[in-house]
């Protein structure tokens, strides 16, 4: 389950675990544009995504984070959850 809200600064993004920990993070334009900007290094995207949840994670999180980072498939995963409520729900059309 996930909830996302939206303020000033960016968006607030939850997710609660199966074991019904919650996680939280706070994602912010400046975040996601250094997100980007090392995503863009090949050897680095692993690397660009870990550093992203950990950059957003607040302190509780941060300490459930740690171990499930440790299997890159989780640093994949949980990524891209939360690239999926952090980006806008936008319909484009090709023409």
């Amino acid at each position: 389950m996930s909830k996302a809200v939206n303020h000033s600064d960016g968006q607030t993004v939850a997710f609660e675990l199966g074991d019904g920990q919650e996680l939280n993070f706070s994602v912010t334009r400046d975040a996601y544009s250094k997100f980007i900007d090392e995503a863009g290094v090949p050897e680095g995207r692993v690397v660009a995504m870990h550093t992203l949840l950990m950059r957003c994670a607040d302190e509780k999180t941060k300490d459930i984070l740690r171990p499930l980072l440790k299997h890159a498939p989780n640093i994949n995963y949980l990524c891209g959850q939360l690239m999926k409520q952090y980006t806008p729900d936008i319909s484009v059309t090709v023409k």
